[in-house]
């Protein structure tokens, strides 16, 4: 099963390519390349391609390893054949036949994988039970957000694709799969890491603070349907939902408040400082949530896209892929001793490229030229693009001696 550990750091690197080929293309663009198709590439294979790879291989791989010759490696298969469709036909087409078909295709080969995992995981062992608890939770708000892409088919048909209904669709498929799907599925597997490694947490605080967390998926999504001026009511769900996001997310600080030199211990070497920043990073992105429910603060997001770009990449870099790094170092899929060196060059340009977009209506407020800050952005993605060059080229000669 190792040697499959590779295909989505493979996949991490071309979407990151991609992503670098969207900023030249803001500064000196190829005619022959149709923007917004390449961008649903790129989206495409960072969510497809890299983070539901990766965490459909840590899931098997912490959970129902000795399965995944019988059950899942076939699957696996396919999923890669359906991306590298994805990648092929969106840059081709955009939203068209094959694309389409390839995306749909790829949700219910996933549905099948996540209706077999929930059997399969059902008799985990009670070490186990707290991180299968969160992961199969995430799997069940991976196929809550499918909804959104269907609906968005009908919306489409209906001669819709220009409402907010289109766009409150897109928000909802993003919501569910940035706050349910990936977060969720990161906690589960930390708190495998711990089990792993006989980290002793709360198990009662961290089964609360997970369920919590799963709950407020679904009152915050109003929170990214605000920029659309509804009634003040859904300010107030989605202020409500903010809240007990961030109680929750107190509640899983206090499960692991007493093994924090457990946790420090356990890691390693290069580990600790990534794995903090992520912490923090979570925190600060429920916060932002929250303060969005105010109303001037949403309309400020809506008027200014570079701000909804810093959040997405954000939270999708620096906590969820970031921590997935951590992953694939911590189990050994990426041992190399330039690690800390790429992992560093990472942070720096997801640091540089944040503190750009933020900065890019303050900058060209005071007289700066727009492609001089899309030039600053696109240097700073160049160092993104290195490291994750780096770390995917360390994969491919490695195998876990799990």
């Amino acid at each position: 099963m190792e040697r499959y550990g590779s295909i989505p750091m493979l996949f991490f690197f071309i979407a990151v390519s991609l992503g670098l080929l969207l900023r030249w293309q803001l500064i000196n663009p190829f005619p022959f390349i149709q923007y917004t198709y390449l961008l649903h590439a790129h989206s495409h294979i960072m969510f497809l391609g890299w983070v539901f790879n990766a965490l459909y291989f840590a899931f098997v791989y912490s959970f129902v390893r000795d399965k995944w010759n019988s059950r899942y490696r076939m699957i696996f298969i396919l999923l890669q054949l359906l991306v590298v469709g994805m990648l092929i036909s969106f840059p081709l087409q955009g939203y068209g036949f094959f694309s389409i078909l390839f995306s749909t295709l790829h949700t219910i080969a996933a549905i099948i994988f996540i209706v077999r995992f929930l059997h399969d995981a059902r008799n985990v062992s009670s070490k186990n039970q707290i991180s299968c608890y969160a992961v199969k939770i995430s799997l069940v708000l991976f196929l809550l957000s499918t909804v959104g892409p269907f609906v968005l088919g009908f919306i489409t048909s209906s001669g819709l694709r220009h409402s907010q209904w289109y766009s409150f669709s897109v928000y909802y498929y993003l919501h569910f799969q940035y706050n349910g799907f990936f977060l969720l599925g990161i906690l589960g597997l930390f708190f495998k890491f711990l089990e792993d490694r006989g980290v002793m947490y709360s198990a009662s605080i961290a089964r609360k603070g997970i369920f919590w967390t799963a709950i407020a998926c679904v009152p915050a999504y109003f929170l990214s349907t605000l920029w659309a001026k509804p009634s003040l009511v859904f300010n107030v769900i989605g202020f409500v939902g903010g809240i007990i996001q961030l109680l929750a997310l107190g509640m899983l600080f206090k499960s692991c408040r007493t093994c924090l030199v457990q946790i420090k211990e356990a890691l390693k070497a290069g580990s600790l400082i990534p794995l903090l920043i992520v912490v923090s990073s979570i925190l600060i992105k429920e916060m932002l949530q929250l303060i969005s429910a105010f109303p001037s603060v949403a309309q400020l997001a809506y008027e200014f896209r570079n701000y909804v770009m810093a959040y997405l990449h954000f939270v999708l870099l620096g906590i969820i892929s970031l921590f997935l790094l951590i992953w694939f170092i911590e189990y050994d899929f990426i041992k190399t001793m330039w690690r800390k060196i790429c992992v560093s060059t990472f942070l720096l340009g997801l640091a540089g490229m944040e503190f750009m977009l933020v900065a890019a209506p303050t900058i060209m407020g005071a007289g700066v030229s727009a492609i001089f800050v899309q030039a600053t952005v696109f240097l700073f993605s160049i160092f993104l693009w290195a490291s994750i060059g780096g770390l995917t080229v360390a994969s491919f000669f490695c195998k876990s001696k799990r």
